[in-house]
């Protein structure tokens, strides 16, 4: 029997399997590393483990993984406060800021790639699908607090 929920799930792992973000990451960061990468680059210099969870909304271990597991690629450092050793800063590093802009480069490529293909219109339909989404899935994820990935 027909299910237009199968059909949205089914459409959704057809999507995963593309493995089209592969393309555009670079030097094997998951999506939810490069997105935390990109963040570093955006935030001041008074970068936490605790700032990172409050902006992107995922547990602070949530974060610690992701940032250990960036540290080992060489992207980022912890540096420990000069004046509280209790508090521990995140630094990108050089290799880091490079990925972030050959990622960011990759990204807007597709993103154009797929605009031309699209055409305007559709990808206005498809942009405001993706807000609407979006807002569902934020309301339900504030109903049950904090994810964790």
């Amino acid at each position: 029997m027909y299910s237009i929920e199968k059909e949205f799930v089914d459409l959704m792992d057809k999507f995963r399997k593309l493995k089209s973000l592969d393309k555009i990451l670079v030097n094997k960061l998951s999506f939810a590393e490069m997105i935390v990468l990109n963040h570093i680059t955006e935030m001041s210099k008074d970068i936490t483990v605790s700032n990172l969870s409050e902006d992107l909304k995922i547990t602070k271990a949530a974060v610690s993984k992701l940032i250990s597991n960036i540290e080992e690629k060489g992207f980022v450092e912890r540096v420990e406060d000069k004046n509280d050793r209790r508090i521990t800063h995140i630094a990108i590093t050089p290799e880091g800021l490079e990925n972030v802009e050959h990622a960011n480069n990759n990204m807007e490529k597709h993103s154009k790639f797929i605009y031309e293909k699209m055409g305007e219109e559709d990808m206005k339909k498809l942009i405001e699908l993706m807000k609407k989404l979006y807002k569902i899935m934020e309301t339900e994820k504030k109903e049950k607090g904090k994810i964790d990935v």
